[in-house]
C-alpha cells in the first residue's frame, strides 16, 4: 500500500515538470513547460500540506514562476490515492524585451491529483489545477496547471 502516508507527522520531497496554459486575450503564447519542487507534510493518514515553486522555462522572453501552499485530502482507492486540492499561489510574469514590466498576482487553487506508490519510499505524483491568479498587463484570466513527478517520503 502506502506505508508512510498513514504516520502523522511524515514528510515528503519531490520534483515534477509542470505544462501551464496562460488564457489569454491574444492567444495561447503565453503556454510555458517547467519545473517544480515541493515539500509535503502529512497531518495524518488523509489530510496533508502540500507547498512548492514552479518556474518556467522561458518562452518568447517571457519568464514565469509561482509559489503555492495547497490542502490535500487522499481518498485510498486500490493502491493508489487520489485526491482534491484547494490553496492559495503567489506568480510571477516578466517579458524581457518589452515596455511592460514584472507583474505578480495572487490567486487561488482549485484541482485533484493522484498518488501512485511505485517503491517504499517513492510516490509517482500527478497533479491537475486550476489558478484564479489573472495578469492584466500580459491578458493573462487563469492558468492551468499540468504536472507530473516523484515524491521521496522520509
Amino acid at each position: 500500500m502506502f506505508p508512510v502516508a498513514a504516520q502523522e507527522g511524515t514528510m515528503g520531497s519531490g520534483i515534477d515538470l509542470f505544462h501551464t496554459i496562460l488564457e489569454a486575450d491574444h492567444g495561447d503564447d503565453l503556454n510555458t513547460f517547467g519545473i517544480g519542487l515541493r515539500y509535503q507534510y502529512f497531518f495524518n493518514d488523509q489530510l496533508r500540506l502540500d507547498n512548492g515553486v514552479n518556474i518556467a522555462f522561458e518562452k518568447k522572453d517571457i519568464n514565469t514562476w509561482n509559489t503555492f501552499a495547497e490542502i490535500e485530502y487522499l481518498i485510498p482507492a486500490g493502491t493508489i490515492y487520489v485526491y482534491p486540492l484547494a490553496g492559495v499561489m503567489y506568480g510571477s510574469i516578466k517579458q524581457r524585451h518589452s515596455d511592460i514590466g514584472r507583474e505578480t498576482s495572487f490567486g487561488f487553487n482549485f484541482g485533484g491529483g493522484v498518488d501512485i506508490p511505485v517503491a517504499y519510499a517513492l510516490t509517482f505524483n500527478a497533479e491537475a489545477k486550476y489558478s484564479t491568479c489573472k495578469y492584466d498587463d500580459y491578458d493573462v484570466k487563469y492558468s492551468l496547471l499540468f504536472s507530473a513527478g516523484f515524491i521521496y517520503n522520509f
